[in-house]
């Protein structure tokens, strides 16, 4: 079938934006809903002009299956586009509702890279043949379904080209488009004779699928210490708890979740790593992470134009520290120790507590936390945390890892030293989102 002309713009072709960078040639796809088969495309386009304006979208869907988690690097996609020499396309991701895209999950993304694949001949003659990839940089929990949707900005044509020759996955490609009769999302093979096959179009999300290796998250409202002063030269005090990567191949981090209280800049967070001699963490850290994505909880969740309340322990707020893919491979059957901890500038009143994992009648995973303060008699080496001059009782700290198989020829990066802030500590910008809370808070 040929291209349709549904959607077709009459009129001059202006140059909108500069070309990106030409796509990378790397993308660890965990879906692929096929390369362009060149049976049909169907126009994705916006267009505003004085006095007149047009809209017509086409999406397609795909799903983060239940019980892992995505890393989303990147979404690429493919299409053909008439009369434009520097295409301008913005991506929209869409959250499912009854098998339809419903509102928008995030913001639209824009300013692909953009790689110029040639002229296109047959019934696509006159068409160039360009592939965006999208840079997204989210990390996502299934189960959930999420539509793509590629839009054209600006006069000329653009068409999102077909995928699988008519092998469908998941539901069949939607679009909309008012103007021609359209108002509401629609099957694709439903919108006539111009078109009207039941078919995907193409793109793929690249990054990592990711499963869960450990869960701590369910934290309580106390803890220990864990800060370091001076710029990162006096150690101060560590809590440190295990984790176990099982036998057989090394995996690598996905991400890394702790839970903190802290008045110190959570700009200066940081995690360490310890390798592991018989049950207790070998000195120094042997990795050390920074920059982390921060989150801050609350007691009561803000609502529009209302602030929440911020959840504390101790005086302190609870945040969400955050890692992700920080590069860091680990070898199978080992066990390893982290620290969760930040920095002072060393006046009396910064604190900061690493938060225990709640409770239960089986709490304690691997084996009990530990902990050391170079500042106290008694635990100037790690200790167990049932000492009664610490928490009096076998504890664990509130964490959650979640891990992947490394790519060919992947390895750990040389051990890190004790992180310095000053300059910023290699941290990259701090993204704290005001509106965010966690369900998990009771």
């Amino acid at each position: 079938m040929s291209l349709t002309q549904i959607g077709s713009l009459d009129g001059a072709f202006e140059t909108v934006q500069n070309r990106a960078s030409d796509v990378p040639a790397e993308c660890r796809a965990w879906w692929d809903n096929g390369l362009p088969d060149f049976v049909s495309g169907l126009n994705s386009q916006e267009l505003v002009v004085p006095h007149a304006s047009f809209q017509a979208l086409v999406a397609d869907d795909f799903f983060l299956k239940f019980g892992k988690c995505y890393w989303i690097e990147s979404i690429e996609l493919d299409m053909a586009i008439f009369g434009v020499v520097d295409p301008v396309v913005a991506l929209r991701i869409y959250d499912d509702c009854n098998g339809r895209p419903a509102a928008l999950a995030w913001p639209e993304f824009t300013n692909p890279a953009v790689t110029n694949l040639g002229q296109l001949g047959g019934a696509l003659a006159g068409f160039t043949h360009y592939r965006f990839r999208f840079s997204i940089d989210l990390f996502e929990y299934g189960y959930r379904r999420l539509w793509v949707n590629p839009v054209g900005i600006g006069k000329g044509l653009y068409y999102w080209l077909t995928s699988n020759n008519g092998v469908v996955q998941g539901v069949q490609g939607q679009y909309q488009a008012a103007a021609f009769g359209f108002p509401s999302w629609t099957d694709v093979d439903q919108t006539g004779t111009n078109f009207g096959i039941c078919t995907d179009f193409n793109f793929r999300v690249c990054g990592k699928c990711c499963w869960l290796l450990k869960d701590n998250s369910d934290f309580d409202t106390s803890g220990l210490s864990s800060i370091a002063f001076a710029n990162g030269i006096i150690f101060g005090s560590r809590a440190v708890d295990n984790f176990q990567v099982p036998p057989g191949k090394d995996i690598e981090v996905c991400r890394i979740e702790a839970w903190m209280a802290t008045n110190c800049d959570v700009t200066r967070a940081f995690m360490e790593i310890y390798n592991n001699d018989c049950d207790s963490p070998v000195k120094p850290a042997s990795i050390t992470l920074t920059g982390a994505d921060v989150m801050p909880l609350y007691s009561v969740p803000p609502s529009e134009g209302i602030p929440g309340i911020p959840l504390t322990f101790d005086g302190l707020p609870v945040y969400k520290f955050s890692f992700t893919c920080p590069g860091v491979v680990l070898q199978g059957g080992q066990n390893y120790w982290l620290a969760m901890a930040t920095i002072g500038v060393g006046t009396p009143f910064e604190r900061a507590t690493w938060l225990f994992k709640r409770k239960s009648e089986c709490h304690i995973n691997i084996t009990q936390g530990q902990y050391k303060n170079i500042f106290l008699a008694g635990f100037q080496d790690f200790t167990q945390v049932e000492h009664p001059g610490l928490a009096g009782e076998p504890r664990d700290f509130a964490f959650r890892l979640y891990a992947a198989e490394p790519e060919a020829g992947e390895t750990t990066p040389p051990p890190a030293s004790e992180p310095t802030v000053g300059d910023g500590g290699g941290a990259k910008d701090i993204e704290v989102p005001t509106a965010a809370f966690e369900s998990e808070i009771e």
